[in-house]
């Protein structure tokens, strides 16, 4: 095979000799037959779509900047990290609009949700965890094959970006309505509040909590009710649990349940709003509350998990095929309107933020409103 690069001298010397001289007749030449068992078809070529990224920084930006004007922030995907059998995301900090305000280095990121027992609903506060992740100090884990490379750090920030705290904790214990309880890098555990201030702090190796320990959090069972934190802090010798009570409030612990604690539950099943979710011989149906059907697929059918917001959720179907040629196993999800009406496809990962989308197709990252419009769309990347 002659070398590509050969060719362009030649074509290039022909074109100048027919530049010189008085002009003559051209005729149209032959069309050139392509190599033998090559055809480009350009016509069916479907360019790739452009980047939409709109950046508030102009450098890379590997931690959040307090501001006063951002308005509420949400994650969008950036980058990815995994194995065949397990699917890691890199996230980044963009406002509501789209404007990008961080690079994706966060490996997750979540509105402090807690669970609301009388209403059967997960809630959220207006504060982000994000999570990140640092090389494990080699002088406090010995280095072999089993030990991990990165160990987890945590920070807090204002839904609205107007503080953080910067990354300094190691673990999360628990989410509440008042904040949030984790451990520092000196092993003190941290009573957080929604405006990013110290509510209390026990010091380590004083922790007056039976098992709350954070080199040993494999057997942790804690549970927010309310104000309360609820932790089991190990067996009796009748193989009961123990169970401590801690007000979040104010840190103070009970071996007793205390009287204003609450939590009966009301099960809300497969209604949301004015919506249910139906199923019946195999057919899955979305219908109003007086029985109309807005929807009907032999998919998987539920309500998203809305990870921040009131906003109601959107539905999604999901079908799962194998492909007969190649063997592969293909999860295609269809997002639904409350009324019924598609508003995508994706073979990936999508997730509801409020009236946001947050995308990872087979080509790209997105963040769309709920009609499916793109407000972020970034090339997708290979695992890291």
């Amino acid at each position: 095979m002659k070398k590509p690069g050969r060719i362009a001298p030649v074509l290039a010397l022909a074109l100048l000799l027919s530049a010189c001289g008085d002009p003559e007749p051209q005729q149209t030449p032959e069309p050139t037959p392509p190599p033998s068992g090559v055809a480009v078809h350009w016509d069916v070529l479907t360019p790739r779509p452009e980047n939409i990224a709109e950046r508030r920084y102009e450098g890379y930006t590997d931690r959040l900047i307090p501001a006063v004007d951002y308005g509420d922030l949400m994650p969008y995907i950036g980058g990815e990290a995994g194995t065949d059998w397990e699917q890691s995301w890199f996230y980044g900090l963009a406002t509501h609009d789209g404007e990008i305000v961080t690079d994706p280095v966060y490996t997750e990121v979540n509105a402090l949700g807690w669970f609301d027992y009388r209403q059967g609903k997960t809630r959220h506060e207006d504060v982000l965890i994000l999570r990140s992740a640092v090389p494990t100090d080699e002088a406090s884990y010995p280095q072999d094959e089993w030990t991990p490379k990165f160990e987890d750090r945590y920070g807090l920030a204002a839904i609205d970006g107007s503080w953080y705290t910067g990354q300094i904790y190691t673990m999360l214990v628990c989410g509440s309505q008042l904040g949030a309880l984790l451990f520092d890098t000196a092993g003190d555990a941290v009573m957080i509040g929604l405006d990013g201030q110290e509510i209390f702090r026990w010091k380590a190796g004083a922790i007056p909590v039976d098992g709350l320990d954070p080199d040993d959090f494999f057997g942790w069972i804690a549970n927010t009710v309310g104000p309360y934190m609820e932790f089991m802090s190990g067996y009796d010798e009748y193989n009961e649990p123990i169970v401590r009570y801690v007000d979040l409030r104010s840190g103070a612990v009970y071996n007793e349940r205390p009287a204003d604690y609450d939590d009966e539950y009301v099960e809300q099943g497969n209604i949301s709003g004015d919506r249910v979710i139906t199923g019946i011989y195999g057919e899955n149906r979305l219908e109003d509350l007086e029985g109309n059907v807005l929807l009907t697929t032999n998919g998987r059918l539920d309500w998203f998990y809305v990870l921040y917001g009131d906003e109601l959720p959107l539905c999604v179907s999901t079908i799962y095929e194998t492909d007969e040629e190649t063997g592969e196993y293909i999860v295609t999800k269809f997002v639904y309107s409350r009324d019924g009406e598609l508003i995508c496809r994706v073979q990936g990962e999508v997730m509801q933020w409020g009236d946001r989308l947050i995308i990872a197709d087979e080509t790209s990252y997105r963040v769309t409103d709920l009609e499916g419009n793109d407000l972020i769309r970034l090339t997708r990347q290979p695992n890291l």
